[in-house]
């Protein structure tokens, strides 16, 4: 008997800490917005730019085949032995259409503003 009630104590101590970590971890978990996460955590003028450079290259990439070409030709090139693209050496880059990359990202972040 005296076992018994060991093994039932047992069984209600590990049932009321399943249920007290399972509680804690979903009454602690909140989904936040994206968008609130996002816009909170870009404070200063530099992450805002950063940002908006993105967002420009995004489209460019999604709308340009010429600047899909432009990129994988730079990337191939393995300058510092990865394939990362300096922007400060090809901004000035002309492409097929004959229009240099900064240009191109401008007209995007204009047309994305409006």
């Amino acid at each position: 008997m005296k076992t018994k009630n060991i093994y039932l104590k047992s069984a209600a101590l590990k049932l009321f800490l399943i249920l007290l970590v399972g509680s804690s971890i979903i009454f602690s978990c909140q989904q936040d917005e994206p968008e609130s996460i996002i816009s909170t955590a870009i404070t200063n003028s530099s992450d805002k730019l950063k940002v908006e450079f993105s967002k420009s290259l995004a489209v460019a990439i999604t709308n340009e085949p010429e600047v899909r070409k432009f990129l994988k030709q730079e990337a191939m090139k393995m300058m510092d032995g990865d394939f990362d693209i300096i922007y400060e050496l090809v901004k000035n880059e002309r492409l097929g259409n004959n229009k240099p990359l900064n240009r191109l990202f401008q007209v995007i972040l204009t047309a994305l503003k409006t």
